[in-house]
């Protein structure tokens, strides 16, 4: 998809001369909202596999993580977390 088929969302962002010294380093990409911006450019770039592990570390949300594993299997005891495993 070439550049000029998004020249209007460009012109909303770059003016004309910007848009004329730049050329085609554009790269627009079509999302509703900053997650899914997210999503679509790991996809772009081949997926989450993509990433050295030091990013996807900066990235990843430990506390919403440890909240979630607590909801869902662990339970707190007076030391740690225990989770039942299996039937």
């Amino acid at each position: 998809m070439s550049h000029m088929d998004h020249i209007e969302d460009i012109l909303e962002i770059y003016t004309l001369e910007e848009v004329l010294e730049l050329g085609d380093d554009f790269d627009f990409v079509e999302a509703d909202d900053e997650e899914d911006l997210a999503y679509e450019v790991v996809e772009q770039m081949g997926g989450l596999e993509s990433f050295e592990p030091s990013t996807l570390e900066q990235y990843f949300d430990y506390s919403a993580f440890g909240r979630d594993l607590a909801i869902r299997d662990y339970r707190q005891s007076s030391n740690g977390y225990v989770r039942k495993v299996g039937r």
